[in-house]
Order: C-alpha cells, then sequence, then structure tokens
C-alpha cells in the first residue's frame, strides 16, 4: 500500500465483453505486482454502474466513450453522457476514457476528463493511469499549508484550495475551499467557518510556500490553484466551484501557458 493512501475505488465500464476481459485481466496483474489498495467493480452497461453506485461510492471512472444504450425513452446513451452524470454527483472523481477514435479526446474537456486511452494500446497506458492516481492521492495526503489562528492550527490539503485571495482593505488572506466558498448571502455558521480559512500573512509569503507546479498568481491580489480551474475564456478562469476570476492583463500570456502545459498532460 502506498504510505496514507486511501483505498481506491474503481469502476470499469465497457459493454464489450472482450475489452472487459482484458481490462480485468490487466488490472489482476498490476494488484499481483504492485501493493496498491484497489477495490475495483466491472460492468457492462450503465444501469449496471448506477445501481451499485449506491453502495459504493467511486473515485475513478473507467468509461468506454463509445458505449451505445438506450434508455426507457429509447433515447440514446454514451459514455460521455454516462460521465456527465457522474460529475453532477461528484466534482472531483477520477474519469478515465477508453476509446478506439482519438477523435474523442476534445469531447472529454466537458466533464474534465483525467485521461483517454486508446483500445489498441491499453496495457501499458492503464497501468500508467492508475499508478500516477494513486501518486496524487499520495500526495495530497501528504500535502497541506498550516494556518495559525490564535492557539489552534488548521491543515488546508493543497487538493482542497481553489484559490487564495487578499482581503480588502485588510491585512489577511482567505483560502476558499469546497466547504469555506466566498459569497455574501452565506448563513452566519458559515461565516463563522469560512473564518477559520483566513490567515493573517501576505499574499506573496503564501505563494512562497506553496508549490510552484499548481499554483500562480492571476493579479496581484489572488493566487489560483490551476487544478481547479474548468475552463480559461476571454481572460476569466471558469472555476470548478463555479467561481469567476478575472485575469489581469499581465498575467493572461503565463495563465495560458501554464493551464496548456497542465491539461497536455492529461490527454
Amino acid at each position: 500500500m502506498w504510505g496514507g493512501v486511501r483505498e481506491l475505488k474503481v469502476a470499469v465500464l465497457d459493454d464489450d465483453p472482450k475489452i472487459l476481459k482484458e481490462v480485468r485481466s490487466e488490472i489482476s496483474k498490476l494488484l499481483k505486482e504492485e501493493d496498491l489498495d484497489l477495490a475495483v467493480k466491472y460492468f457492462e452497461n450503465s444501469e449496471q454502474l448506477s445501481f451499485n453506485n449506491y453502495d459504493l461510492k467511486f473515485n475513478v471512472y473507467i468509461l468506454d466513450i463509445e458505449i451505445n444504450e438506450k434508455d426507457e425513452k429509447n433515447n440514446t446513451i454514451t459514455g460521455l453522457d454516462i460521465a456527465k452524470k457522474i460529475r453532477e454527483k461528484d466534482r472531483n472523481a477520477y474519469i478515465v476514457f477508453l476509446t478506439s477514435h482519438p477523435e474523442f479526446v476534445f469531447d472529454g474537456y466537458e466533464v474534465r476528463a483525467y485521461r483517454y486511452i486508446l483500445k489498441d494500446n491499453f496495457k501499458s497506458k492503464l497501468r500508467k493511469t492508475l499508478m500516477e492516481i494513486c501518486k496524487d492521492l499520495e500526495e495530497e495526503t501528504k500535502s497541506f499549508f498550516l494556518i495559525r489562528k490564535n492557539s489552534k492550527l488548521k491543515k488546508l490539503y493543497y487538493s482542497d484550495i481553489y484559490y487564495v485571495k487578499k482581503e480588502k482593505n485588510q491585512k489577511n488572506v482567505e483560502f476558499v475551499t469546497d466547504e469555506s466558498e466566498d459569497g455574501e448571502d452565506k448563513k452566519e455558521e458559515d461565516k463563522e467557518k469560512n473564518g477559520e480559512n483566513k490567515h493573517r500573512i501576505t499574499l506573496q509569503e503564501v505563494y512562497d510556500q506553496l508549490p510552484k507546479d499548481r499554483f500562480i498568481f492571476v493579479d496581484r491580489a489572488v493566487i489560483v490553484n490551476i487544478r481547479k480551474v474548468d475552463t480559461y475564456m476571454d481572460g476569466i478562469l471558469f472555476m470548478k466551484n463555479g467561481k469567476e476570476i478575472s485575469v489581469s492583463r499581465s498575467h493572461k500570456k503565463e495563465i495560458m501557458a501554464r493551464l496548456a502545459e497542465y491539461w497536455k498532460k492529461k490527454i
């Protein structure tokens, strides 16, 4: 087992029994050769996956993007449709597509696919992808920013931070996470929890402590986690938590280069 990594729950969906058998065989070999903590379920149709999903929440989905099913109204269901439903329930799950057609790669941006694997040579790529996901999770359990507030210490894992912003007319910075999303209409208890993520420190001091391959200044008052960016368009970062962040003119070129570099690694 990788140190500190929680059990990885993997769902594999493919309507081709031959491919499903080959994937099962390759994962079985991987488990024998590497000390990984994986719980894997295999499905031939999305109905099986949906039923089982209530009993076992998966954090990795390996989907045949070309799956072709019909729902009760005789509408066609594809692997991309299944991925969209997964994304509605889970913003952080890893989605890996199996495909015979590389042109489908661009369809996956909408659901933030982690990786595309071509079926004609999937074995080494599948192994590498699962190993990388395990490594990502291991890093997330070890990597955190420590906030000191009075006599209290709090860990903020890098993987939970969407962005860090300097408060207006204040000497504090605020770390925005899933549980502490900023907004004017938050309830009092949410505001109190959000206050736990504020820290009396300069934004530059925060940046000096963060990993540079993940975080970047987008203007003088905001640092963004690149891994939490969904889309970039016309100088606006659309974050995975639904927030929109403006990029200053002086940072646009660097932001585009960094995002392109990061997203290219996921294809």
